[in-house]
C-alpha cells in the first residue's frame, strides 16, 4: 500500500509541476505560486513515504 501512496505522490508532484508551468504561461502568478507550494508539499510526503519504505522491518 505503501508504495502505491509513493507512485500517487510523485504522479501529482508531476502534475502540479506541469500545471505549475501552464499557470506562468499564461500569466497567472498567484496560481503558480499556490502550485508550487503544491508540488513542494507532495515532494515531502513522497520523501517521508519512501523513508517510511526504506526504515520498515521487513
Amino acid at each position: 500500500m505503501l508504495e502505491a501512496v509513493l507512485a500517487a505522490e510523485c504522479q501529482a508532484t508531476g502534475d502540479y509541476a506541469r500545471r505549475t508551468q501552464e499557470a506562468e504561461e499564461f500569466g497567472d502568478k498567484g496560481l503558480s505560486v499556490q502550485l508550487e507550494d503544491m508540488v513542494r508539499d507532495e515532494t515531502g510526503h513522497a520523501e517521508e513515504t519512501e523513508r517510511i519504505l526504506r526504515d520498515w522491518p521487513m
